[in-house]
């Protein structure tokens, strides 16, 4: 009777530790798993991502930041995201090493900043037409202004200066556009019906659709050297937390790979 009773009794402690520690090495293994899966998806040099909660075995929490210095989305590297989420849930932890996805979330706050160089490397890497040369972006506070040289032979060899200047504008909410254009070829400006089929064809010059987190932009701000997106609210930080960070072998420090919100909100 004795040996049944601490047969018994023993069955209930192990019973009692699975029950109590195995959520909690769950929940660390997720964390885990789910900041490798955010570090896959934007190849970044430094991320910082902050749970409030630990992540649930169905990939819940129910608020989440993720601050990300050289992440890349579509090929095109931003200097700085900053995410903020709220009621988020992923596709199933199993299936984050193949491809993580975002299943539903109640909102999502984004700021992001995005150079006038880090648009220009990515333009040196885009497949353009063998008679384009010397395409690049100029950003200014007002405007944004590509220039490029197009080149034709024919019986004699053409060159033509080419430059194309407008605004910004968010459509959509995820999508941003080229608006009040103008274009010119060796000075001269081109007809706004040429110009409309021009245009047309490059547009939008920055589609978010894609990106894993929904966010609604609001506002676009252009400086000399940057381009910086926001949602309306922007985003916050975590006080708290369980937080899970990557520095990419080479990058000397991380510092600044969380956005300072306070300094670049509206």
């Amino acid at each position: 009777m004795r040996k049944a009773i601490m047969g018994a009794f023993m069955s209930v402690l192990i019973s009692a530790s699975i029950l109590f520690a195995s959520p909690c090495t769950s929940a660390n293994g997720l964390i885990d798993e789910l900041g490798k899966a955010m570090v896959r998806e934007f190849s970044p040099d430094c991320l910082v991502f902050t749970s409030a909660e630990p992540i649930g075995d169905d990939g819940f929490t129910p608020h989440l930041h993720l601050a990300v210095k050289g992440g890349m989305i579509d090929k095109l590297r931003v200097d700085e995201i900053s995410v903020e989420a709220f009621s988020v849930r992923f596709n199933s932890p199993e299936m984050w090493h193949e491809k993580l996805r975002l299943e539903t979330v109640d909102e999502v706050r984004l700021a992001a900043r995005i150079t006038e160089k880090d648009i220009n490397a990515a333009l040196l890497g885009t497949e353009l037409d063998e008679h384009w040369k010397n395409v690049r972006i100029d950003l200014r506070p007002e405007e944004i202004v590509a220039v490029g040289v197009y080149q034709q032979s024919f019986i004699f060899k053409f060159r033509f200066l080419l430059k194309l200047a407008g605004g910004l504008e968010v459509v959509d909410g995820n999508k941003v556009y080229l608006t009040n254009y103008q274009f010119y070829a060796n000075g001269f400006r081109v007809s706004q019906e040429t110009t409309d089929k021009i245009v047309e064809k490059i547009q939008p010059i920055l589609d978010l659709s894609k990106f894993i987190f929904p966010a609604k932009l609001k506002e676009i701000r252009l400086s000399e050297e940057e381009l910086l997106l926001y949602s309306d609210p922007p985003p916050s930080e975590i006080s708290g937390g369980i937080v899970w960070s990557f520095k990419r072998s080479g990058v000397a420090q991380c510092d600044n790979a969380r956005i300072t919100e306070a300094d670049r909100s509206p």
